[in-house]
């Protein structure tokens, strides 16, 4: 339980950091700015960032982004799809061949470097890209509940996320194989959770089983009932599997108080228990108990 209890508290402060970082993405910001500007033309009243469902891809070498999410109003949900292209794309300072020749031959580590350097400039989101004055918002759609896509300004198509709400265009916005292979991971998840579940569950059944017998045995014993007179349990602990029981238990009644451990096994869960150890001691005496 304690695990669980780390692994949703861990994936909540996750889900929470990721929409705050997707919120403060320029395209997302300049959205945001261009909503309070058509807010009145769109009547939703104050809006809000909703949590799900979102998309946004940043492309910083080609100086594109776009980004889809929904907006919650006091009247009404809308659905806004976004493009913008920074300004100034920074240039990259490339040395001439005039008197270079050999450099990187000489210099094989400042190859490496380079190298590196464009792949991480390539998988990276730039820092200095998050400057929402570096960017100018290009298409901009809102799609309300109900209603047909209202075309703010700019040219929608192209954007996979519009095709695929407003176009219908699946087929051409996501190859039918990457869907495929989705369901078929999903579908292969579920059941492999579905299954776990019930293996526990099952588990469970027997475990309890056999912490029920236990229970039930020795209250039932007749020594029990003779020497304590009515009783219950207090605590039990131990081992209870589905073909093996060491169990400790206090048992309390009207006269004394004792304490009784309990040792039995079976080959599997059909057969009746194989009591090996039943005793009972009630203020340092000691007697078995017929627990057969």
């Amino acid at each position: 339980a304690g695990a669980w209890t780390i692994a949703g508290t861990a994936a909540c402060a996750k889900f929470v950091s990721n929409h705050r970082r997707y919120r403060d993405l320029p395209c997302v910001q300049l959205a945001l700015a261009q909503m309070e500007q058509v807010q009145e033309q769109l009547d939703l009243g104050p809006l809000k960032l909703g949590m799900w469902p979102r998309q946004g891809h940043v492309d910083s070498n080609a100086g594109l982004m776009r980004a889809s999410f929904k907006v919650n109003g006091t009247k009404g949900v809308a659905h806004v799809f976004a493009s913008a292209k920074r300004d100034k794309l920074e240039e990259t300072e490339t040395d001439s061949d005039d008197g270079h020749d050999g450099y990187y031959w000489l210099r094989p580590w400042e190859l490496k470097k380079t190298f590196l350097d464009k792949v991480r400039s390539i998988r990276s989101f730039r820092p200095e890209d998050q400057d929402p004055s570096m960017w100018r918002l290009e298409t901009f759609v809102v799609l309300q509940d109900g209603k047909d896509p209202e075309i703010i300004f700019g040219n929608p198509l192209g954007l996979p996320e519009y095709e695929a709400v407003c176009l219908r265009r699946d087929g051409s916005s996501k190859d039918e194989r990457s869907r495929r292979r989705l369901h078929f991971t999903v579908g292969i998840a579920l059941i492999a959770t579905v299954l776990a579940g019930g293996v526990r569950v099952f588990r469970s059944r027997h475990v309890w089983q056999s912490h029920g017998c236990v229970r039930k045995a020795v209250l039932g014993d007749q020594s029990v009932r003779t020497v304590l007179g009515p009783s219950y349990i207090e605590s039990c602990s131990g081992t209870f599997t589905p073909t093996y029981i060491n169990a400790q238990l206090k048992v309390v009644g009207n006269a004394a108080v004792a304490d009784v451990v309990v040792a039995a096994s079976r080959d599997t869960t059909w057969q009746h228990w194989r009591v090996a150890v039943a005793r009972m001691n009630v203020g340092g005496v000691t007697c078995n108990l017929d627990l057969a």
